[in-house]
């Protein structure tokens, strides 16, 4: 069993199903979308086959989900008009205020001058990450990974992986899909500014909630 802030693995069951708080059964032993420092219960059952019934659920498995592994760098906190105690919450967005948001009709990551909805960021260890939209879902990405992979919102996350280098004398951070990629989003300052990048000419910050 592997546990986040924002998800649950549970053991995995060949031939099982899982269901958090019997609403709905899953294939996935894994459970995302889930909120910090919150308890949930989870069931499995074997699935029901030709030649065998399904069977009765599971005793109940009460798992609390981590507190609160926000980026480190990004001290805000808020989203949907709710304030938490929480810390990791950051807008994206250009350096002229345009904001780094998700299309309503298919999801794809791109701008948008008038709507401002922060990001999550999970610290999941290592200097790994989740990304989390304040409308719910992950920053992720279309397809097979490469440079020119659409960035998307996913019920799956995407591990982002954070690289430190001391550019020009301050500290740059960039979150990465993956070593061979050319999307990034990185800090340019211990002010806490943080942009992405598809190419030179495509560069977007992220500024932190106060």
């Amino acid at each position: 069993m592997g546990k986040t802030g924002r998800s649950v693995a549970l053991k995995p069951i060949e031939g099982a199903e899982y269901s958090k708080d019997l609403k709905t059964w899953q294939d996935s032993n894994t459970f995302y979308n889930l909120s910090v420092s919150t308890e949930y219960t989870f069931y499995a059952r074997m699935k029901e086959t030709d030649d065998l019934k399904r069977s009765p659920e599971s005793s109940p498995l009460t798992i609390l989900t981590n507190e609160s592994g926000g980026f480190p760098f990004v001290p805000g906190n808020g989203t949907d008009g709710v304030i938490r105690t929480e810390g990791g919450w950051a807008y994206i967005k250009t350096h002229d205020d345009v904001a780094f948001e998700p299309s309503y009709s298919t999801g794809v990551v791109g701008l948008n001058r008038y709507i401002y909805l922060p990001f999550y960021f999970e610290h999941l260890g290592d200097n790994k990450y989740y990304i989390y939209h304040a409308n719910g879902g992950y920053l992720s990405y279309q397809g097979t990974l490469k440079k020119d992979a659409e960035i998307i919102i996913s019920e799956k996350p995407c591990v982002w992986q954070v690289y430190a280098q001391n550019a020009g004398g301050y500290i740059e951070y960039n979150i990465c899909v993956a070593s061979d990629t050319h999307y990034f989003i990185k800090t340019l300052s211990s002010g806490v500014k943080l942009a992405y990048n598809n190419s030179k000419s495509f560069q977007r910050m992220v500024r932190s909630l106060k």
